[in-house]
C-alpha cells in the first residue's frame, strides 16, 4: 500500500466554500466523472459510507486538457476539524478508472459560525 505524504497539502476551513483545481495531463475528461473523497481513516470498505466529504463533478473547465474544478459547499466542509485522507478518482467516458495516490487534508476550525 502506498503511504500518504506526511504533511497535508490541502487546507479547508470548516463550513467554508472551497475550490479544488485538479488536472490529469493526458486524460480527456469529456464525459468523465471526477470523484473527491475524504475520510478520517483509510479503510477497506467496499463503499464510501464512512466518508466525511464526498463530491463528484461531470462539468469540467477544460476537459480535453484534463482540467476540472471540484467545488465544495459550506455543507460539504461542515465536518469536524482535523486531518483527513483524500483521493481523487477519474472515471472516463470509456470506463477507465484512474486515481491519484492518497493525500492528506486538514480541516481547520472556524471562529465565525454565523453567515448573516
Amino acid at each position: 500500500m502506498l503511504e500518504p505524504q506526511k504533511q497535508p497539502d490541502l487546507f479547508i476551513i470548516r463550513g467554508d466554500s472551497a475550490s479544488i483545481n485538479f488536472s490529469m495531463a493526458g486524460t480527456d475528461l469529456t464525459g468523465a466523472t471526477v470523484y473527491f473523497t475524504a475520510k478520517s481513516e483509510i479503510d477497506n470498505a467496499v463503499d464510501d459510507s464512512a466518508a466525511a466529504i464526498t463530491k463528484e463533478t461531470t462539468s469540467h473547465t477544460n476537459p480535453t486538457a484534463g482540467e476540472t474544478v471540484i467545488e465544495l459547499t459550506p455543507e460539504d466542509t461542515n465536518v469536524a476539524p482535523g486531518i483527513y485522507y483524500y483521493d481523487i478518482q477519474v472515471k472516463t467516458a470509456g470506463g477507465r478508472v484512474t486515481s491519484i495516490p492518497t493525500r492528506k487534508l486538514r480541516v481547520w476550525a472556524d471562529v465565525t459560525r454565523r453567515y448573516s
